[in-house]
């Protein structure tokens, strides 16, 4: 059986990418951030079966953990830049490992993002993803909203719940075919 180090060196820790913002490699205990402008923090939990279905890939599994975290950055004005990733995985294996990196492998490479670390638990699948920004010059608070400002959305609202439940009544389906 795999350990955590082996998970992390074979699968994780290729994805970083030296910067002088992000000087310590994956690994250490902690992420070091050499900030000079306001940081944006947000931190989104994916767990299997409440936000992804059983048995999806796990490079998409990887991708939307990332990009549901990243987007509250860019919800508030922001630049998303990196991110802390921790799995928990009831039986985590090289296959499942190896998908799950080129997830991320791409929505770092879509989003110019890095991963600074992370943590790995065995348990429920769960992917917990705290993603770190830049402000630019106005931080766009809830707080501030007022009549007559405008609303800009990325896509159709609820269209990520639709797609869990067709693909949950999908699956209910096929076995009641069998």
């Amino acid at each position: 059986m795999n350990t955590e180090t082996h998970y992390i060196q074979q699968y994780l820790a290729p994805l970083y990418t030296q910067s002088s913002t992000y000087p310590l490699k994956i690994g250490d205990d902690c992420a070091v951030i050499d900030a000079k402008d306001k940081i944006l923090t947000s931190v989104d939990s994916s767990v299997e079966e409440q936000h992804f279905p059983k048995d999806l890939n796990p490079y998409y599994v990887a991708y939307r953990s990332v990009a549901v975290a990243i987007s509250d950055i860019y919800a508030m004005g922001g630049i998303p830049e990196s991110y802390l990733l921790s799995i928990s995985h009831p039986q985590p294996s090289d296959l499942w490992f190896g998908e799950f990196s080129k997830g991320i492998e791409k929505v770092n490479q879509d989003y110019s993002l890095s991963l600074l670390g992370g943590d790995m638990v065995k348990g429920q699948l769960a992917i917990t993803v705290t993603a770190f920004g830049r402000a630019l010059e106005n931080i766009c608070e809830r707080a501030n909203a007022k009549l007559g400002d405008n609303i800009y959305l990325s896509g159709p609202l609820g269209f990520g719940k639709a797609g869990l439940e067709v693909t949950r009544k999908a699956i209910k389906m096929s076995l009641v075919s069998i």
